[in-house]
């Protein structure tokens, strides 16, 4: 376990009120383990504002505080970073507990917006391939003019008209 989140397969939450507590060691150690929250609500550090909904995205800072992204700004990049969606707003810009719901349920619906996401960009990607067709097409067509008649163009530099 680690602060450290650059390279992680999953960033997760530490917590002191974790819903479920599995391989648990009574020997004394105790002191030497984390409590991770594998599903349910945990509160996560978050620094800056906070929208119910929004994305708890690791920070990136390696200290074990989040930051919160929005459904319709998050990245690919930092959907490998998401811990959870935040269930309640925070107006502070100070690092403050975020009550998030975490796990398996916060996954798939981090997995649903982002394939949102990436139908919406595969549509604006067609739209523009399509409009730089159009273009391409109008290019062609000038330039095949142009070579048939280069002088009317040539005389209209030469006065100043455009």
């Amino acid at each position: 376990i680690s602060k450290r989140t650059e390279g992680a397969d999953w960033v997760m939450a530490i917590s002191d009120q974790a819903v479920v507590l599995g391989n648990a060691i009574y020997d004394g150690s105790e002191a030497n383990y984390e409590i991770v929250s594998f599903i349910g609500q945990v509160p996560v550090y978050v620094r800056g504002t906070v929208a119910m909904g929004d994305y708890i995205v690791a920070s990136g800072l390696n200290d074990g505080t989040a930051i919160a992204v929005s459904p319709q700004n998050i990245t690919p990049e930092q959907a490998n970073r998401i811990v959870g969606r935040a269930w309640e707003s925070k107006t502070s810009e100070t690092p403050a507990r975020v009550n998030t719901v975490v796990g398996l349920p916060a996954a798939a619906s981090t997995t649903l917006a982002l394939a949102r996401r990436v139908d919406d960009q595969q549509k604006r990607i067609t739209e523009l391939e399509a409009q730089n067709a159009a273009f391409e097409k109008r290019f062609e067509l000038l330039e095949a003019a142009l070579q048939q008649n280069p002088q009317p163009a040539a005389a209209n530099r030469e006065s100043g008209k455009k």
